[in-house]
């Protein structure tokens, strides 16, 4: 299952881990060769930059994640550590002409000041012609007319790396994915409803035939905090009598996007941004390993793509749903004198959205029967959409 040195609890989370994956993709009739599943409930909003940062963070090759955007690799970083560190794919005339200033062009060429009267328009109607006002700029305090003349003979001859890099730096840090607002409420507006049971004596188990190939990086506890410690025999139970969750997602959706690498009029998102990425160069270094195409510096072609590497996948979809509710029964007693205890641990927080009360309009209600089961309740109204997870391809 990819997860060692586990407690008991932890085991026994694992297990539910792997079942709520299970469950959530035969749900939501999902393909396990992409869906990676989101740790709790992460709430998205209606926020450009917020859905952004989830199409910007590199997933770790995991079946669950912890959607923590701080914590994650960046595309957008990653993008521009490699392309910054590429061999200019040019025939070498270009190199030889400039001399000793060509140091001082690449170093010029990747700066903000370098790009800063250059439009989007300009860069989408013809990136070399864009790179080459670049360079009439720096040459004039740097070269003289007919190094310059020849000079830009050569820069016609397309040089994806420089062109690539070009466009990079012109965004000026700002970068933006094609899925955003607009597509967000329209998809949600058209998700349909679904509803699914767990339960953990039926459930799979095995998620060795998903694309992280079974690995799990990290487990979540069953209650928020130090809460666990209090009711460790009612998470024994869920071992041994199961657990039944009936599950109800008012509105699905999938909402597909990328890195923003064509200019478009059509998306009222990007109206004020860039395009940023080029899915050329990127094959051309991922098939290169020589120092033909990678300068002999850090980030190496094994740093980037290797086994272990910072730029292996990315995040092609959203997978959104919009009004939660859930029932969850497990054959178990709580003591009357500890259940007051026991439901503002519910109240904080419990598996698997592990959203407290009031935030984002969750709210739970615990009732327990005489022949010896708890019954949790909980809901999260609409207008609150979460991401439950994200689809996931190699690039």
């Amino acid at each position: 299952m990819g997860v060692s040195s586990m407690t008991t609890e932890d085991d026994i989370m694992a297990t539910l881990n792997n079942q709520w994956y299970n469950a959530v993709v035969m749900g939501l009739n999902l393909d396990p060769a992409q869906f990676q599943l989101a740790q709790g409930a992460v709430s998205l909003g209606y926020n450009n930059e917020e859905i952004w940062e989830f199409f910007d963070a590199i997933p770790p090759e995991s079946t669950s994640n912890f959607w923590g955007i701080s914590k994650h690799n960046n595309l957008s970083a990653g993008y521009g550590s490699v392309i910054n560190n590429l061999v200019t794919q040019d025939s070498g005339d270009f190199r030889k002409k400039l001399g000793n200033n060509y140091n001082d062009w690449l170093k010029y060429k990747v700066t903000n000041d370098a790009w800063k009267d250059i439009t989007a328009d300009e860069i989408n109607k013809d990136p070399v012609e864009a790179l080459k006002k670049v360079f009439r700029n720096w040459a004039v305090r740097h070269l003289d007319s007919d190094t310059t003349k020849a000079a830009l003979t050569y820069m016609d001859q397309v040089d994806i790396v420089s062109v690539a890099v070009g466009k990079w730096v012109a965004a000026k840090g700002n970068y933006a994915y094609t899925a955003g607002v607009t597509q967000l409420k329209d998809k949600v507006e058209e998700g349909q409803k679904k509803t699914f049971v767990l339960d953990s004596n039926q459930t799979n188990t095995d998620t060795s035939k998903s694309w992280a190939k079974g690995n799990l990086i990290g487990v979540v506890s069953f209650f928020i905090g130090d809460a666990n410690a209090k009711w460790d025999n009612f998470i024994q139970t869920i071992k041994t009598k199961g657990v039944n969750m009936q599950v109800t997602f008012k509105k699905v959706a999938t909402l597909e996007g990328g890195p923003y690498c064509l200019q478009t009029n059509l998306n009222p998102d990007l109206n004020d941004y860039m395009p940023w990425w080029d899915s050329a160069v990127i094959q051309a270094a991922k098939a290169d390993k020589s120092n033909n195409m990678w300068k002999h510096e850090s980030p190496t072609w094994e740093d980037a793509f290797g086994e272990t590497g910072f730029f292996l996948r990315a995040v092609d979809a959203l997978i959104v749903v919009d009004g939660i509710d859930t029932v969850m029964t497990v054959k178990a007693t709580v003591d009357t004198d500890k259940r007051k205890a026991f439901e503002d641990s519910v109240s904080a927080g419990y598996w698997p959205f592990l959203e407290g009360e009031v935030k984002g309009g969750w709210k739970h209600d615990v009732k327990y029967s005489d022949s010896g089961t708890v019954t949790i309740t909980s809901s999260c109204p609409e207008g609150n959409p979460n991401v439950i997870g994200v689809l996931v391809s190699s690039i």
